[in-house]
């Protein structure tokens, strides 16, 4: 008798269509025993993924004065009552067993997750007690998810995503990662993509695939990347065309995540720098020469902080009042020599 594999292997399956190929059946069929009782598979642990297809090579051999009369593939837990796979209503139309002689290869196409477990091969002769099942088959479904060391990350930090499978596959499978629906930018080393320093541009929707199977996405997971904020400008209103005694709102408007929770208000006029309000926007009204000054905003969040742009207030003594905003050299040079007045 044959004896089964001493050593199971793990598999990755690949999703194939059409027949069998003979070629590895064969080989495989030759080195087996064919006078004796028993039966050999290519493996006894396969994992695959769930849509795929699974090919186990399985050869069976039995005495020369025997006849086959029935060659069947049942899962483990009917061993008592043994039901042929092919009119088990789960697996009708997915489920294929070769016909040549002592050759058991099984297929089963379309992989679900109820078809985790564990199978065998049987077949009975024309003669009294002619029967014989295979060793125990392990059939585990898995599909990829995907795992961050932390899925908040702040600016210039670094993170690293796992493409997990829930059984090992075969040999060195190569990996691809998307993020947004496209192929990411970073190289991955096996199943992980390690992202250092992290910019805000690899905030996203991370997914994962294996090479050729890259229809079998896994969900997506979602990098929040952490940043102090940015572009931080005032917004006018009216935008221009002022007169002593009206009103000009002044909006802050930044960008950043988390977004702002504190937005503080400073006024310049000569050499002083002095608190002007809070919130958001900011109201100056009855506008004279007495609200001239350069305004700007401190936008924070849990980050750090940022200036805004500048604009200026001045009103003549004509009762002509106007909007200044310096150019962008200008404002470097605000931004650089003045401090903002710790509270």
């Amino acid at each position: 008798m044959i004896g089964l594999n001493a050593s199971p292997k793990s598999f990755l399956l690949q999703p194939h269509s059409g027949e069998m190929k003979r070629g590895s059946e064969n080989v495989f069929i030759n080195t087996l025993h064919k006078d004796c009782w028993g039966v050999s598979y290519s493996s006894d642990n396969f994992c695959a993924f769930e849509g795929s297809t699974v090919d186990i090579l399985c050869a069976y051999g039995y005495p020369r004065d025997h006849a086959i009369n029935k060659t069947f593939w049942f899962r483990e837990e009917t061993k008592k009552d043994p039901k042929d796979l092919r009119l088990v209503e789960e697996y009708r139309g997915r489920v294929d067993l070769s016909s040549s002689d002592n050759n058991c290869t099984f297929r089963i196409r379309h992989l679900r997750q109820n078809n985790s477990g564990q199978y065998r091969f049987r077949y009975i002769t024309n003669k009294q007690g002619g029967a014989f099942s295979g060793g125990l088959v392990n059939i585990s479904i898995t599909d990829l998810q995907v795992s961050m060391t932390a899925e908040t990350v702040t600016e210039g930090g670094n993170v690293t995503l796992t493409c997990n499978t829930t059984c090992r596959l075969k040999g060195n499978a190569t990996f691809i990662w998307y993020k947004d629906t496209k192929p990411t930018r970073h190289p991955s080393i096996h199943n992980t993509l390690h992202l250092s320093p992290v910019s805000t541009e690899d905030a996203g929707q991370y997914s994962c695939a294996v090479e050729g199977q890259e229809g079998l996405l896994s969900a997506e997971a979602t990098l929040h990347v952490r940043y102090a904020p940015r572009r931080t400008t005032v917004i006018t209103a009216p935008p221009g065309g002022l007169n002593e005694n009206d009103t000009v709102t002044l909006t802050c408007s930044s960008n950043a995540y988390p977004p702002v929770h504190t937005y503080t208000w400073y006024r310049k006029a000569g050499h002083d720098i002095t608190l002007a309000g809070a919130g958001q926007s900011h109201v100056v009204a009855n506008i004279s020469s007495k609200t001239n000054g350069f305004y700007y905003c401190v936008a924070q969040n849990d980050v750090g902080q940022q200036n805004s742009t500048v604009v200026g207030l001045s009103v003549a003594n004509a009762g002509r009042g106007s909007l200044v905003h310096p150019h962008k050299r200008e404002q470097r040079q605000f931004r650089k020599k003045w401090q903002t007045p710790v509270q």
